[in-house]
């Protein structure tokens, strides 16, 4: 377990959250479409992603780009990602076991990316500048978390406060992360919630009045969702995708 002062998780509480992951979800991408716009297909180009078990964004980057791959991940049972990857019939992925901020390496990669990793430290411009160290001039940045502000976040707050808790809501604001990749000398690519209006919960011991709230949510979700466009009160995600300005 992580002695790091400003994480808000463990390595047991992600761990956990690894082995929860629906054998459904792990063909999910919603940020396909808006990778494929603005990342470059380059086969022979490195990637590298944090916090990247399970596997299937950074099994995305290979197929869709041609990316040598490398995933980095602190949790001890890696069988979820060799299992994605060998179902693919992908053999040539470097795993790379470290706790990401124990990580030094004077390698450089020209995409690093990480999908709901960000948010569950308290130092967010600390974490983001640690991404952007390992950007290859020239290269991409692609950052995501969920989006538990506005709408989401009262709805986590009334029948999900743990999983709430160890998400650093600072680290879902779009100003400020525009800001800090600006700050380390990245060009904004793209920048947007993605997602029409969802909900989802990781806690499963409601109260009978979080259960009547859960149920109302999701009639009223339901009934609106395909109606709404993607919007910062209520998409379920942040996607971020940047370029540093180096260029070799």
């Amino acid at each position: 377990m992580s002695a790091h002062r400003h994480e808000l998780s463990t390595r047991d509480e992600w761990e956990r959250r690894i082995q929860a992951i629906p054998a459904s979800a792990l063909g999910d991408n919603p940020f396909a479409e808006v990778l494929l716009r603005h990342l470059p297909v380059q086969p022979g180009w490195s990637a590298l992603e944090i916090g990247a078990i399970p596997g299937r964004f950074l099994l995305f980057l290979h197929k869709a780009f041609g990316y040598r791959i490398s995933g980095l991940d602190y949790a001890r049972d890696w069988s979820l990602f060799d299992e994605v990857f060998r179902e693919n019939k992908v053999a040539e992925v470097e795993k790379i076991v470290v706790d990401f901020l124990s990580f030094t390496t004077p390698r450089t990669f020209h995409v690093v990316a990480s999908f709901g990793f960000i948010e569950h430290f308290r130092d967010v411009a600390d974490i983001i500048r640690r991404h952007t160290q390992l950007v290859s001039p020239g290269g991409y940045l692609v950052l995501s978390v969920p989006n538990f502000t506005h709408f989401q976040l009262v709805y986590h707050w009334l029948v999900d406060r743990a999983n709430l808790r160890i998400h650093n809501t600072r680290a879902m604001s779009k100003p400020l992360i525009e800001r800090l990749v600006k700050r380390d000398g990245f060009r904004v690519c793209y920048s947007g919630h993605i997602g029409r209006l969802e909900v989802w919960r990781e806690d499963q011991r409601l109260a009978s009045w979080q259960r009547a709230i859960d149920r109302a949510a999701r009639v009223v979700v339901n009934r609106l969702a395909p109606h709404l466009p993607e919007s910062v009160w209520y998409s379920p995600y942040y996607l971020l995708i940047a370029r540093r300005e180096d260029l070799p």
